[in-house]
């Protein structure tokens, strides 16, 4: 998209904010009646944190202080799943749940701590999985946190650049373990991992 996305957002907010991206991209030599997958999923993000409205109808269901013009218009020319919720209060069973299509207690994770613990889901049915089995030329990416049993590249990722946890140094963001270092350039590879994503979704429409 052109022109410069200068985010307004308070800094201790921007440094907890771990995204999880997911980019499916379809290569140009597929129908274009199959349409392309962004899935954006942001740890702590409230239903009305955007600057677009959740709901056309309720003020309050968008936000006047936060600025997001590029997620607005992601939503004005997509889908906006207004009453979607995330399944469940911490952000690995969540994960686990969308990469399975399965709620977290039936894959028996229920925090960060037990993770690949009697989990019985098949990797063939993960969410990159099941596109490419309908349409074999999908093209999957994973950008950000992961934190999951199997590597990205087991569960149908094409191209992968992840973390799996916090650092309790300052090395990724968290200045306020080490007051005394600079703030850094890139927090939680936010910057980084947008212009990766970013080059990955125009080589699939070129």
């Amino acid at each position: 998209m052109p022109g410069k996305w200068a985010p307004s957002i308070d800094r201790d907010t921007m440094r907890a904010l771990v995204l999880l991206i997911i980019f499916l991209g379809l290569s140009a030599a597929v129908a274009a009646d199959r349409q392309n997958i962004i899935l954006i999923l942001a740890d702590d993000q409230g239903w009305n944190a955007l600057s677009t409205r959740m709901h056309p109808d309720i003020p309050g269901s968008g936000s006047t202080y936060y600025q997001t013009p590029r997620l607005a218009q992601l939503a004005k020319e997509g889908m906006r799943f207004s009453q979607a919720y995330a399944p469940a209060p911490t952000c690995s069973p969540t994960r686990y749940a969308i990469q399975f299509g399965r709620s977290p207690s039936s894959l028996q994770i229920w925090g960060a701590d037990n993770i690949g613990k009697n989990v019985d889901a098949a990797v063939k049915d993960s969410l990159a999985n099941r596109l490419k089995q309908v349409n074999p030329d999908y093209v999957c990416a994973h950008m950000g946190k992961w934190h999951i049993e199997w590597g990205p590249s087991e569960l149908g990722y094409d191209v992968a650049e992840y973390g799996d946890g916090h650092d309790p140094n300052a090395t990724r963001g968290k200045t306020r373990n080490n007051p005394d270092s600079p703030h850094p350039r890139d927090p939680r590879f936010i910057f980084s991992l947008t212009r990766k994503a970013n080059a990955f979704m125009e080589k699939q429409v070129q």
